[in-house]
């Protein structure tokens, strides 16, 4: 749909377009956002706004990665480091806690970490996605073990407040996001043709979790 003459385009209008898979409009749409954000001193409100720039970073680097454009890795690099003061919300609004970086630019920003050319060599080119994961079975269980004020400090570590699955337990949460974690992992074994070791997490996972229909179509595939 054509955003009308002289109406500045919403952050609804690239969500629209990432649904429709329209990528190349979805870069180009979250690159006018960027530049109207540099252009303009930001507020903690409206599209220029620390959290809406973080989910249109977020839409942005997904649309690249989808394309396989090698400027991911210097969209990473502009992203900078999310678990820095810039991505607090307590930085940018008066009376709030946590990351304002959603769970999915995270992990994007994983993959795009783990799949960079020059991790080609590394000990664990794949550190980045581990590591996430690592996190996000922490919070798992620290769910199940803490309570109250405790539970929510473990859970400001990663968790956007608009991020949250309102009809579902907070573990369970977390481990829904531990499962996105592993496929990308399963997956990005499966680029690198590290097919011994994808059967291996597949299966394991499958020992715990038989019920998982996707991870079986997903281990006949392999």
């Amino acid at each position: 749909k054509p955003i009308a003459a002289g109406q500045p385009p919403t952050l609804q209008v690239l969500v629209d377009m990432a649904i429709k898979g329209a990528w190349q409009g979805v870069i180009q749409l979250s690159q006018e956002f960027i530049n109207s954000r540099s252009s303009r001193s930001s507020g903690s409100s409206g599209i220029c706004s620390p959290r809406s720039m973080a989910h249109v970073r977020s839409l942005r680097l997904a649309a690249m990665l989808r394309l396989g454009m090698p400027a991911v890795q210097t969209e990473v690099s502009q992203i900078g480091d999310l678990s820095g003061t810039e991505y607090r919300a307590e930085t940018h609004y008066e009376g709030q806690v946590g990351s304002i970086a959603s769970f999915e630019l995270r992990l994007l920003h994983s993959v795009a970490q783990s799949t960079a050319p020059s991790r080609t060599g590394a000990f664990n080119p794949l550190e980045p996605l581990y590591l996430l994961l690592d996190e996000c079975q922490m919070c798992q269980d620290a769910d199940e073990q803490l309570h109250g004020a405790d539970k929510a400090a473990v859970s400001a570590l990663l968790l956007d407040s608009t991020d949250s699955h309102e009809s579902i337990s907070e573990g369970r949460a977390w481990q829904i996001r531990a499962r996105a974690v592993l496929l990308s992992i399963i997956r990005c074994h499966v680029i690198r043709k590290e097919f011994t070791v994808a059967v291996s997490m597949v299966m394991q996972y499958l020992n715990n979790n038989p019920d998982d229909l996707h991870v079986w179509w997903l281990a006949c595939r392999l």
